[in-house]
């Protein structure tokens, strides 16, 4: 069994993913960078829980792929495209196909974990990490 987190779209309950059996209904649902689909799994009271949520229209709905704190896998969000902006903290005029993902290494991990962000983002995280890199260069020499 697989545990997908519908974090923003179903607040937080899980919906527990089995093969198309076990009363499980399958779809293929866009993910929201644009890198492709991702198969999503629930039984009819879920799917008709994830409906009403994505505004009565199952094409509505987008997922991406995200780093949790605390965890080394990836945890699938799904939501409409205003949901996922909320919760990755865009604007709601920014369009979720601005987000690029990547593997990253934190500070003392040996495993990168996957992390999604805009390319703004991505472009502020590598300036910091730049004055970082610089000001210990400087430490280090002394200048």
């Amino acid at each position: 069994m697989i545990s997908v987190i519908m974090a923003g779209l179903l607040a937080g309950t899980s919906v527990n993913a089995a093969q198309s059996g076990d009363g499980m209904d399958c779809k293929m649902i866009p993910q929201a960078d644009g890198s492709g689909s991702t198969e999503l799994c629930a039984n009819a009271a879920q799917w008709e829980s994830i409906r009403a949520q994505a505004g009565g229209d199952i094409a509505n709905l987008r997922c991406l792929f995200v780093n949790k704190k605390g965890s080394s896998e990836p945890v699938r969000i799904c939501g409409t495209q205003e949901k996922l902006q909320k919760q990755m903290g865009m604007d709601s005029a920014k369009d979720l196909s601005n987000i690029s993902c990547r593997n990253v290494k934190e500070v003392g991990s040996r495993i990168p974990q996957r992390v999604c962000r805009t390319e703004k983002q991505w472009q502020e995280i590598s300036r910091e990490n730049e004055r970082e890199v610089a000001n210990d260069l400087r430490n280090r020499t002394g200048n």
